[in-house]
């Protein structure tokens, strides 16, 4: 006869996002793979990462679905709930800035069907977030 299987003793398995998320990828370069952490309850994955010296935390997770409609008037709105009220473009792409008084910076975009946060410790110029951002694949 076959054992029945002990209550309890599963493995537990570790959720993955059910979709792939950007990194920052150089062109020419292979670049190394963050550690993303996954919150399955939010369906968010982040990791942590550097802007030259500056330690940074990009998080992000599927475009909801009031995005889908007009994500651009969607990504405005959120921005602005943000005070994120700087924006640049990085190939089309647009990205909102919010800046602390004390220096941290908020930056909120979407890029391939996933809304994007990205959170800084102090103040990034907006070039290097045009950089940054333009190698997000």
């Amino acid at each position: 006869p076959t054992e029945a299987p002990v209550a309890g003793a599963e493995e537990k398995k570790v959720e993955a996002p059910s979709y792939t998320p950007v990194i920052p990828k150089a062109d020419g370069q292979e670049p190394e793979a963050p550690q993303i952490g996954y919150d399955a309850e939010r369906k968010v994955a982040s990791f942590k990462d550097k802007i030259g010296q500056i330690p940074i935390t990009v998080s992000q997770q599927p475009l909801p679905e009031n995005f889908k409609v007009n994500p651009a008037q969607q990504l405005e709105n959120i921005a602005k709930s943000f005070s994120a009220n700087d924006s640049v473009v990085a190939d089309g792409t647009k990205a909102y800035i919010g800046t602390s008084i004390k220096g941290p910076q908020s930056v909120i975009l979407y890029k391939d069907d996933l809304l994007i946060f990205i959170q800084s410790g102090q103040m990034i110029t907006n070039d290097q977030w045009i950089a940054y951002i333009k190698n997000l694949k």
